[in-house]
């Protein structure tokens, strides 16, 4: 059975070249199947291309065990695209690999963009399909505020849609962001191809609270769901972070 992979959230913007260590830990309620869950690991960035892995371990609740999964992403930038690949290793599963590609435009201000994710093991294959809008604007001298608009697409035995938003408010050395994204998700991807949630849950619901001071970045995430195995459940996730720019 494959649980789960995650992400960090929070490392900042605006900058060409930056590493980012990052923790997650997920609290699941009783009646989850999962009992817990945590992951580690580091993104790089520069101008030219990004990398990240992280180390995935959770238990099952009564007699399923351990869970245990290693990721890997490598995308290539250039001005206008983004091009690359997700790998999954999972410990006594089947392992995963997604394509992943980018295409976006500039327009002073704003950003369209679309992305697309096809993801394919031994015995299944699944299209993601996720067009973006961009906006930074100075709302006084020193406060920039970041909106961004998403739809999420997904072709996997059935069709999936849901759509959300992200508005973020920087102030000299501090940031506030609120993000929220509703309708229906399944085997989903995020964070330009770095998270990789690879389960049967139906999430309805996603909403995250996000922090930061200077290089320090904190999340909290909440997200509804229907687990595979029928029951209306939710999860909390933790995420702390450091971005060091060079």
């Amino acid at each position: 059975m494959k649980r789960i992979s995650f992400f960090l959230i929070g490392s900042l913007l605006f900058c060409d070249t930056k590493i980012v260590p990052f923790a997650v830990f997920k609290n699941y309620e009783k009646k989850s199947f999962i009992k817990s869950s945590k992951l580690s690991g580091f993104l790089y960035s520069n101008k030219n291309f990004e990398f990240s892995f992280s180390k995935t371990a959770g238990e099952f609740k009564e007699k399923f065990g351990k869970f245990y999964q290693n990721d890997y992403t490598l995308l290539l930038k250039n001005k206008n695209m983004k091009y690359g690949i997700h790998f999954i290793d999972i410990k006594n599963y089947e392992n995963e690999m997604i394509l992943i590609a980018e295409i976006s435009k500039n327009l002073q201000t704003n950003k369209i963009a679309t992305q697309f994710f096809y993801t394919f093991s031994k015995n299944r294959y699944i299209f993601q399909f996720s067009p973006y809008f961009e906006n930074y604007e100075f709302i006084k001298d020193n406060i920039l505020n970041y909106f961004r608009f998403f739809i999420d697409f997904i072709k996997y035995k059935d069709n999936f849609l849901a759509a959300g938003f992200k508005n973020t408010i920087f102030y000299k050395k501090f940031y506030f962001s609120f993000e929220f994204e509703g309708g229906e998700l399944i085997e989903y991807i995020k964070d330009n191809g770095h998270s990789v949630y690879n389960t049967q849950d139906r999430v309805k619901k996603i909403f995250t609270l996000s922090f930061g001071y200077k290089n320090l970045n904190l999340s909290f995430k909440k997200k509804y769901f229907k687990e595979y195995l029928g029951f209306n459940t939710s999860n909390r996730i933790f995420s702390i972070s450091y971005t060091k720019k060079f």
